[in-house]
């Protein structure tokens, strides 16, 4: 017999180059009439020629004419599997091992949960595509869970080893948040939601993304792109003010839960909300007197709901206290009447303001006016 030393190693053309040298079998006898014969510790995947001559008394007759054939063993061994995690499932990918002279003709794939004892065959679960493909899905697993996933190659001849394991575990999207509250300020929203469910994965964070439906220029239902996302960050953080905002418009607010390693979940509506508190008044009318200053004031628009009382505020301007931002305050309930007297300090300066509150919180304070007491 001889072997093909050609490459690839399955000689296709005859030609006499493209073999090694004869060697003859050992072990026969001068009496050894069998008409089979075994020849081992070959090359799988290498094409061989065999002859095959008789002896009698006389002598050894002329050689047979050469039959080819390649032998082929079960696959070799395939690596360590990588395995990519998702949603209730793991997507197995491997590298095809040596065929050994077969074509392989499948894969096999099982796996088994780090919990059981994986030494024990009884305890992998068969997964198997049973097709030539080098890339398997394993669904409906449970998210958080370990598992183990190994692969082994079949052709012809017979099945190769499994391969050493890979782990992995699966990880969803986590959930929008729900639970969802949104109280009013002025100018701002202040938006407050429950925990998501993390379904495996590492919550980092929120998205809140906001649309003015009141104005004319934004597309809220068929463009996002008229609304504005804002981040949060930190999984334990879940409230957040959205400021400059236009008092009495509507928004409606949706929100996302963000993560590390499993995606961000879908957007959910948060429900909608009104900018809260009154219009800022236009700057007070000021009558200074002995020790007091009689403030007169407009009603602002009331954005949604009535006017519920206004909040005179007033600083030391000749002290320094407006400087420093130092101011006083009174409240008045009456909303019949647009004036109030405060009681101060005589011959100083003061400036004054005025904000009107509502139920959905305080306005913006007024531009201020001066005048000094008599």
């Amino acid at each position: 017999y001889r072997k093909c030393t050609a490459t690839p190693k399955t000689c296709a053309s005859s030609a006499a180059s493209t073999w090694g040298s004869w060697t003859n079998r050992t072990g026969e006898t001068a009496t050894d009439t069998d008409t089979s014969a075994t020849l081992a510790s070959l090359a799988n995947g290498t094409a061989y020629q065999v002859q095959v001559r008789a002896q009698n008394a006389n002598g050894e007759g002329p050689w047979s004419a050469a039959a080819k054939d390649t032998p082929a063993g079960a696959p070799a061994k395939p690596g360590a599997p990588t395995v990519a995690t998702g949603d209730t499932e793991l997507t197995v990918t491997w590298t095809a091992p040596s065929d050994n002279g077969s074509a392989i003709t499948s894969y096999s794939v099982a796996y088994c949960t780090s919990t059981d004892d994986c030494t024990d065959d009884i305890n992998w679960t068969d997964d198997s595509p049973y097709e030539v493909v080098l890339s398997h899905t394993i669904t409906g697993l449970t998210n958080s869970t370990a598992y183990k996933v190994r692969v082994r190659a079949t052709n012809n001849v017979g099945d190769s080893p499994w391969s050493s394991h890979a782990t992995g575990t699966p990880i969803g999207k986590p959930s929008a948040p729900d639970s969802v509250a949104i109280a009013t300020g002025n100018a701002r929203l202040i938006v407050s939601w429950s925990a998501p469910t993390s379904n495996g994965a590492t919550v980092n964070g929120f998205k809140l993304r906001y649309c003015n439906t009141t104005d004319a220029n934004k597309d809220c239902y068929s463009d996002k792109d008229d609304w504005t996302t804002v981040n949060v960050s930190g999984a334990s953080t879940r409230t957040k003010t959205i400021t400059g905002l236009t008092n009495g418009d509507s928004y409606d607010l949706e929100i996302a839960t963000t993560s590390s390693n499993g995606g961000n979940s879908d957007w959910s509506n948060a429900g909608s909300g009104y900018p809260g508190g009154p219009n800022a008044p236009s700057a007070p009318s000021l009558a200074a007197g002995d020790d007091q200053i009689t403030v007169t004031w407009t009603a602002p628009a009331k954005n949604h709901s009535d006017i519920s009382g206004y909040e005179v505020g007033y600083c030391n301007d000749t002290d320094g206290d407006c400087a420093s931002g130092i101011w006083s305050t009174e409240t008045h309930y009456d909303t019949s009447n647009l004036s109030a007297t405060v009681y101060l300090n005589d011959a100083t300066r003061y400036k004054v303001r005025v904000r009107a509150e509502n139920s959905q919180g305080w306005g913006a304070w007024s531009s201020t006016a001066t005048t000094t007491t008599t």
